[in-house]
């Protein structure tokens, strides 16, 4: 094998490695606060297992020498929520839906309601730190983004990490079916998520979407108490998959040459010139 296919491989097992120690650590740190605090009528457990999650990120962040991520360049909340139009818009629409439904609902408390809110947007900065930040530059470092070819085996080597490591979903399951459903489900949203990152490298509009996207499917559960986190992953079936399969192909699309200008990324203090300036 040559050296480079080496280098390559190497950096995709400290990818997967990387993701691992993070779901390992997460979990651990959610049994531990279920044992503290058994009680699931209260959305506090939930916010505290995410906050112990982007300590945990940010700590991967630092050890790992990836903190310049968090800078962005003027223009990129632009291109982000150009690029990302396709799943801002389905999660708003999908969201108007699910709000018709709380007319002669008696809503939650406004601590667990807070609670909630603000596990829901951890939920997005701690993932995206991890996937889109520490994993996803060791993909991009093996692959690239300075040709069609390197941009599109970053956005799928990442995507697919990023879904398969949701089969650890297993542990808290009673479908396992619904949680390999869900994680190829989200091997294509980690495509798409890849390729909006790729478009604009800004890890705050990243964090932004994720919180959305997560944010939609539990708002009965936050606003109104109905159901748990767990039957929100055991409601995935094979109609998730293929509303998978077709947020890969609008990532996949959103990587086509004549919208990007494919540069690699200047890790330095501008972070000059590191996507494409247009819009979706």
């Amino acid at each position: 094998m040559k050296k480079s296919s080496l280098t390559t491989m190497k950096k995709i097992f400290m990818a997967l490695g990387i993701a691992l120690i993070y779901m390992l650590a997460f979990k651990s740190a959610g049994a531990c606060i279920r044992k503290i605090m058994p009680d699931q009528n209260t959305m506090l457990p939930f916010l505290l297992r995410e906050t112990a999650g982007t300590v945990i990120a940010l700590v991967l962040l630092i050890v790992f020498r990836k903190t310049h991520l968090l800078k962005c360049r003027r223009g990129s909340f632009k291109e982000g929520f150009g690029a990302g139009a396709f799943d801002i818009v389905l999660n708003a629409f999908s969201a108007l839906i699910i709000l018709l439904t709380f007319f002669g609902h008696k809503l939650n408390s406004l601590p667990e309601i807070l609670f909630f809110l603000a596990g829901v947007l951890l939920i997005g900065v701690s993932e995206e730190l991890v996937f889109r930040g520490t994993v996803f530059d060791f993909v991009h470092d093996a692959f690239g983004s300075s040709t069609h070819a390197g941009a599109v085996r970053t956005a799928l080597v990442s995507g697919c990490i990023f879904g398969v490591m949701h089969l650890f979903n297993l542990t808290g399951s009673e479908k396992p079916a619904a949680v390999f459903c869900q994680a190829a489900a989200v091997c294509g949203v980690g495509i798409f998520m890849g390729a909006v990152y790729l478009r604009c490298r800004n890890l705050w509009i990243m964090m932004l979407m994720h919180a959305f996207s997560d944010f939609v499917p539990l708002l009965k559960t936050g606003f109104l108490a109905e159901g748990t986190i767990t039957n929100a992953i055991d409601s995935h079936d094979l109609r998730t998959i293929m509303l998978g399969a077709v947020y890969a192909l609008v990532g996949l699309y959103l990587l086509r040459p004549e919208k990007m200008h494919y540069t690699e990324p200047d890790h330095g203090a501008e972070q000059q010139d590191l996507t494409a300036h247009h819009s979706a």
